[in-house]
């Protein structure tokens, strides 16, 4: 049951309970005894220590063992002899110093189990050192080797191949003699590292892998400051001295070279750089590149990746070229295989799924009709991409979000880690290539010494708005698509044989034929209906209100959406690029949306929702411009009918008292009356001093009046109300005949 090389685990911790009250599930293993001999007959055995090699055996019987096994205490589980090398594998030195050493104390090891008993085992030790004419601590120390090596010659074998080991440190006393590569220059001797100063360094090494700001250099200078010195007695005013410290004073401190050293050898060098710089920038920048992505892409439409870059250039409002609007952000989508750039799309939406909706929808409609709608005309074979994918790699932010539930019935959505750029290389590396030609070019282009003194500010000489911006957009695609060759593509060797170059439509087209087949295609307005962001809106009587533009549908007229008091909210599909249509939700509908188009009144044709939100945000500009001139103009406009109210009221307290309500009533047609004759004799006197040239008075001294009698007019059998004109041509006739 006991044999030798088995293990017996000393258990415990059954005592323990953790923060909850609980018990361990299992016990805990405090030690492990190695049985180096046994006797069936006595049932005696015999164990060493098996994690201290200065132990020497304790005899045990087999009755006490199994009572601690049955209290839980012991466990006996399978051990294995040590394995050492054969004799033809051994060095001739070596052999040499194992006979002799075990020759010394293989008297002793036979004798068992005498060897085993301490007094007896101290006598046999004694009878071999006079023998041999060496010390006990000599055939001590043979002896515990056998014990724990497994009781043959073997376990006496030296260790010097474990000795001078490159990389393995020389190990020195703080106060002994130098160790290691002596010190060339100076006349101090060199400080030894032991122990306790390395545990000295990798403190410094901490501060160092922690702080960006702090360099090796500076770590040392730090560890040197915290631990090797101390503020010298001598203390002036504003200033400290400090000196080593007197264990260091004679020897010198420990050098620069020594601390890089032991630093780099006990963290390594890429492990400590790895800690400096991060998980997330480590991997970004400093890990190996083994594979890429081009391995996952069986052929063309099987993988695109899709990501966004804030353009290099400024550019301006195509309603107004004098307002700066800022740096479009550029969408692309490109397919893995082919490196075929399928779809773009730029916008001033900063990176979300909004504007990578977009993108998409443009990688998987038609390229033809694209590019006509901005006055360029294409081939079909020169960008012969109008297909859905099979995979779609993107960022978690834009790719991940919930309203991309449309598109996941048709793709496989695949997300790249927080912070991985590098998961989309292929992507990445196509703005650059985009990019690059911009700057020779393009007015506005971000200059990177625009904030030296007297350098000019580049945002000032933008003369491009979004359009101009896809135009050239659209060539640079055109051109890397069509004849941009990838120098470091890794073709298959069929591609090769069949003479195929690394450019992207070349390769588009080689796997359409040879790989992949032709990817699958979604009719272009359900692709839209179902990419596109989505948002509630409001019937009114104007129409469908959405972002401050009105839309109408047949079927909205149709069931009176429209109508006072027909309001309903409405789920809608829209594009920011155009404000000319948006897509209702209607699930009765066989495609499941209805068009609606701009009504007339809005007054946006052509716009899109950048242009929308520009002019609404100028609109309230101007609008807070006057904001203050309107407020005090309307104080002024109530602070004069105030003064006109009260000027009425104190005539109407000069007047006297009033007449009763009643009287007041009763003539109140008759008062209405002559009000009207009194208000058209001035008009005709102020008219007639305006045309004619006479004075509104007749008797400008007395400040009469001129009363004309409308009444002694003849009215004719119709009658009319007389015009001003007829009443002033009857005047200047009367007039004659005085």
């Amino acid at each position: 049951m006991f044999l030798q090389h088995d293990l017996i685990e000393i258990l415990g911790g059954m005592d323990l309970v953790d923060e909850d009250g609980r018990h361990p599930p299992e016990p805990v293993v405090q030690g492990r005894l190695k049985i180096i001999w046994s006797d069936h007959g006595t049932g005696e055995f015999v164990y060493v220590d098996a994690a201290d090699p200065g132990s020497y055996p304790v005899v045990c019987h087999r009755d006490e063992a199994l009572e601690l096994m049955d209290a839980g205490r012991w466990r006996i589980v399978e051990g294995f002899a040590p394995i050492y090398p054969s004799d033809t594998d051994i060095p001739e030195n070596h052999r040499a110093k194992r006979d002799a050493d075990w020759e010394m104390i293989k008297p002793i090891i036979d004798r068992k189990p005498d060897v085993f008993v301490k007094m007896l085992r101290a006598k046999l030790i004694n009878s071999a050192a006079e023998l041999h004419d060496t010390t006990k601590i000599t055939i001590r120390k043979h002896l515990l080797r056998a014990f724990h090596g497994g009781m043959v010659a073997n376990a006496l074998l030296p260790g010097w191949d474990a000795i001078g080991n490159a990389g393995q440190p020389r190990p020195g006393k703080a106060d002994g003699p130098k160790v290691g590569r002596p010190v060339k220059h100076g006349t101090k001797s060199g400080c030894n590292i032991t122990k306790d100063i390395q545990r000295l360094f990798l403190i410094a090494a901490d501060a160092y892998e922690r702080n960006e700001g702090l360099d090796l250099l500076g770590a040392y200078h730090l560890c040197m400051r915290m631990f090797f010195s101390e503020v010298a007695e001598e203390v002036r005013a504003g200033r400290t001295t400090r000196v080593p410290t007197a264990e260091y004073e004679k020897r010198g401190l420990p050098r620069y070279e020594q601390f890089c050293y032991h630093v780099r050898k006990e963290r390594g060098r890429l492990a400590s750089e790895r800690r400096r710089m991060g998980e997330r920038l480590w991997a970004l920048t400093s890990r190996p590149l083994l594979s890429d992505s081009t391995r996952e892409a069986w052929g063309p439409g099987a993988r695109y990746q899709i990501d966004a870059t804030v353009l290099d250039v400024y550019v301006r409002s195509r309603r107004d070229r004098r307002r700066l609007i800022g740096r479009p952000t550029l969408y692309v989508v490109i397919d893995v295989f082919s490196r075929m750039i399928v779809g773009f799309s730029i916008s001033f939406d900063p990176p979300s799924w909004q504007a990578a909706m977009m993108a998409l929808a443009n990688a998987m409609s038609d390229k033809v009709a694209f590019c006509a709608r901005h006055g360029i005309e294409i081939e079909r074979s020169e960008w012969p991409c109008a297909h859905m994918c099979a995979i779609l790699e993107g960022d978690r932010g834009e790719i991940e979000s919930a309203k991309i539930d449309g598109l996941a019935q048709y793709v496989t959505i695949e997300n790249a880690a927080a912070y991985r750029a590098d998961w989309k290389g292929i992507v990445e590396s196509r703005f650059r290539i985009l990019q690059k030609p911009f700057g020779p070019y393009v007015d506005g282009y971000v200059q990177s010494d625009f904030r030296e003194r007297g350098a000019r500010d580049y945002r000032l000489d933008a003369v491009l708005d979004v359009d101009d911006i896809t135009r050239i957009m659209i060539g640079l695609i055109l051109y890397h698509n069509n004849y941009h060759e990838i120098v470091s593509y890794p073709k298959l060797p069929e591609m090769t044989a069949d003479g195929v170059p690394a450019v992207p439509r070349e390769m588009w087209n080689w796997g359409i034929a040879n790989v992949g087949g032709r990817p699958r295609s979604v009719p272009e307005d359900v692709l839209r209906f179902k990419l596109l962001p989505r948002a509630e809106a409001r019937t009114r009587r104007e129409g469908i209100y959405h972002h401050g533009n009105f839309y109408t549908c047949e079927k909205g007229i149709r069931e009176g959406w429209f109508v006072k008091g027909g309001a309903r909210t409405l789920t809608i599909s829209y594009d920011k690029r155009s404000c000319d249509e948006i897509y209702v939700h209607d699930p009765s509908e066989p495609k499941g949306f209805i068009v609606a188009r701009l009504t007339p009144a809005s007054r946006r044709a052509g716009m899109n929702g950048w242009e929308v939100a520009l002019q609404i945000a100028c609109d309230r500009e101007i609008s807070a411009d006057r904001r203050d001139e309107q407020t005090m103009a309307r104080a002024s406009a109530e602070g004069d009918m105030d003064a006109i109210v009260d000027a009425a009221r104190t005539k109407m307290r000069e007047a006297g008292p009033q007449a009763s309500l009643a009287s007041q009533v009763k003539g109140l047609r008759d008062a209405k009356g002559e009000e009207l004759e009194s208000d058209r004799a001035q008009d005709a006197a102020e008219y007639r001093a305006a045309i004619i040239g006479e004075p509104e008075s007749g008797d400008e001294e007395s400040g009469s009046a001129t009363v004309v009698d409308i009444g002694a007019v003849k009215k004719p059998d119709r009658y009319s109300t007389p015009s001003m004109r007829d009443i002033l041509k009857r005047d200047t006739e009367k007039g004659a005949e005085r």
